[in-house]
């Protein structure tokens, strides 16, 4: 059997079945312990120097505890949808990812993130985001560097969403450092969903470069994404979450 990991989910398949699996899809043959990527309908095309790669894609794919301490660049990002947690002392990055889900696209279960390595969320999507939550899915960031510098998109060279929330999701940070292609959309969130009172974002921590997450423009004039009890302090080029 082999496992494939797609944008919305991981599931198992007989390897006579490849022809059904989407464009873009990694695939993992759990005996051979070899990550390839769908680029054409039903053929496996193989990831070289991926060992790294492999073993993270098995790990996420079973959920659990996961630590890693090297670099992990993916062809495409990783779905979540059971409760993880990583320990990142590496980077984990998608630089050729043309999907534009993000490193970590969360919809079910509880993601937990935390260590001092880098999450690139730059890639060729036109997207770049480090961190989507989405549906039903949480994110709780304790610390790690978050960055998608570099960022360009030709249909909008503006707009980049480095943590994103939609749908019912949320996303608590309570620690970390974020660098934004435009510091402008550092954290946002979907606007139908967060004024319905579905999707946010809740920050107890962290230092965010040229961006106010007590006073921000994300979802209007004046968005606050600071916990009551606590404050955004402007410190050098970051503004730095603490408690009151």
């Amino acid at each position: 059997m082999l496992m494939v990991i797609t944008n919305e989910h991981s599931y198992f398949i007989k390897e006579e079945d490849l022809s059904t699996v989407e464009l873009g899809s990694l695939v993992f043959n759990p005996i051979t312990e070899k990550l390839s990527l769908i680029l054409a309908p039903g053929v496996l095309t193989p990831i070289n120097n991926s060992d790294a790669l492999e073993k993270f894609a098995a790990a996420i794919a079973a959920g659990g505890e996961i630590t890693i301490s090297e670099k992990v660049d993916a062809p495409t990002g990783f779905v979540i949808t059971l409760d993880t947690s990583i320990t990142n002392n590496g980077e984990i990055a998608i630089s050729e990812d043309t999907v534009g889900d993000g490193v970590f696209k969360v919809t079910s279960g509880v993601l937990t993130l935390d260590g001092k390595g880098t999450i690139n969320g730059l890639d060729k999507s036109g997207w770049s985001m480090a961190i989507w939550a989405t549906d039903n899915g949480k994110v709780i960031i304790k610390d790690g560097y978050f960055t998608n510098v570099g960022a360009y998109s030709e249909e909008d060279g503006e707009h980049f969403d480095l943590i994103y929330a939609s749908g019912n999701a949320l996303i608590e940070i309570n620690g970390g450092v974020f660098e934004a292609a435009n510091p402008q959309w550092t954290l946002n969130v979907k606007d139908v969903d967060y004024k319905a009172g579905r999707a946010n974002i809740i920050v107890k921590g962290g230092s965010f470069k040229n961006f106010d997450p007590a006073n921000c423009l994300a979802e209007g004039a004046g968005t606050n994404f600071v916990a009551l009890g606590y404050q955004s302090v402007k410190e050098g080029d970051y503004y730095v979450v603490k408690p009151l």
